[in-house]
């Protein structure tokens, strides 16, 4: 971004946040403030003036990052056909994957000293697994009326964020290919005994 003066404090602290969230994604682990700043187009001052300290602006970008991800996560009727279920879920943490895929590194090692943090990933990871519970509740009612908790444990490890990880930063599968695994295992699990 260009130097120049932005005199809107909002606008100001929204390109500091969206600075941040851009060096994490193109690979940056630890952006120090002075990388923000160029990034962000503005002078190092103006992250302290906005930010107490960078615990404070990676909160601030947690928070909006989770927002993010959070407005992606929607469920489906139970009633669907499964087929139809399962790709609507795999499109979804697809997507997921692509907005966090570097960011989440960041959030995994900062979550244990920066409290916030660890909140807002718990409180996605609790978003998905609602979402889940309630796209997949056929599969998952047992017959005395219970949800099969180890099989929505595995349905959620099947979606998260480390299986598509694994699969694609660690395996170098395309991520169509990493879709096709998750597909392939969900419907493995749901498919009954």
């Amino acid at each position: 971004m260009a130097r120049g003066r932005i005199r809107d404090p909002i606008r100001t602290r929204a390109v500091i946040i969206d600075a941040l969230l851009g060096a994490l994604d193109a690979g940056e682990v630890s952006p120090t403030a002075k990388s923000i700043a160029e990034r962000a187009g503005v002078s190092l001052r103006s992250i302290f003036v906005h930010f107490p300290d960078l615990d404070e602006l990676k909160a601030a970008a947690t928070i909006q990052q989770t927002e993010r991800v959070e407005q992606l996560i929607t469920g489906a009727d139970p009633n669907t056909p499964l087929r139809d279920r399962v790709d609507l879920v795999v499109a979804q943490t697809a997507q997921v994957f692509a907005l966090q895929r570097r960011i989440r590194v960041t959030g995994l090692v900062e979550s244990p000293n920066v409290p916030i943090i660890d909140e807002r990933m718990r409180r996605g990871d609790r978003l998905l697994r609602d979402q889940l519970a309630r796209t997949f509740a056929i599969e998952l009612e047992r017959p005395d009326g219970t949800v099969d908790e180890e099989l929505l444990d595995l349905i959620e490890a099947t979606t998260a964020w480390s299986f598509r990880h694994h699969l694609v930063d660690r395996c170098g599968r395309p991520p169509e290919a990493a879709s096709d695994a998750v597909r392939r295992t969900l419907l493995s699990l749901l498919a009954g005994p």
